[in-house]
């Protein structure tokens, strides 16, 4: 049904039509003695939408709920639309950080952030897009920026992920990609760097000092 692997690329985790999820990973090393190499559940239908994140696995499918699981195999979050005019949920992308999900159904896509504050995933927006149809996959771009989602008709679509984008100076660029995570431009020349928080904690706000000194608030 669909396979993902985690942001180390170090395991792999496939997803089956009898409703199985198995985790296989490949450096031995890295795996707790907590933790199942393995089949590690059973979910109540396919997983046709399946995300790797390092806060848990997003799995969605025909039922319209989204279920996060935890590396033991049990259940930490849900999200349940099956009241709601939805569809099938077709396809998941976890970003190049972790730290946001991307989830295509039928002319929609849910955008889940981590909040490590809170210790929880916050649905962040909902796109519709009539007459998208099926999205069948989604790629991000390297450093977070943007998605490129396709659909069952053939139609490519490209969009801005970014939270918020602000001018400092009217010369820098401020793109913030995630709860802990930004992208910095220099209009004068192009050049970019990216910020991010080691720790994963929540960027505030960011101060640039003079003309290339960068200090930043978390």
């Amino acid at each position: 049904m669909a396979i993902e692997a985690n942001n180390k690329n170090s395991g792999i985790l496939s997803s089956h039509a009898d409703g199985q999820l198995v985790r296989f990973v490949i450096q031995e090393s890295e795996v707790h003695p907590s933790e199942i190499n393995g089949k590690l559940l059973v979910h109540p239908c396919p997983v046709s939408a399946l995300a790797w994140t390092p806060n848990g696995y997003f799995c969605g499918g025909a039922d319209r709920k989204i279920v996060i699981y935890g590396k033991n195999g049990r259940e930490i979050q849900r999200f349940d639309y099956s009241k709601q005019k939805e569809k099938d949920f077709t396809i998941a992308k976890v970003s190049p950080s972790g730290q946001s999900v991307v989830i295509g159904s039928f002319n929609c896509l849910r955008v889940f952030n981590w909040s490590n504050r809170k210790g929880q995933w916050e649905e962040s927006s909902v796109k519709i897009i009539q007459n998208l149809y099926t999205i069948t996959a989604l790629g991000w771009k390297g450093d977070g920026s943007k998605i490129c989602c396709g659909t069952l008709l053939g139609g490519v679509e490209l969009f801005d992920c970014s939270l918020k984008k602000q001018i400092f100076k009217n010369r820098f660029e401020i793109t913030h990609v995630g709860l802990s995570q930004a992208i910095i431009k220099d209009l004068s020349d192009g050049r970019r760097m990216v910020l991010k928080s080691l720790y994963g904690y929540e960027i505030d706000d960011i101060k640039i000092l003079g003309d290339s000194r960068l200090g930043s608030r978390s």
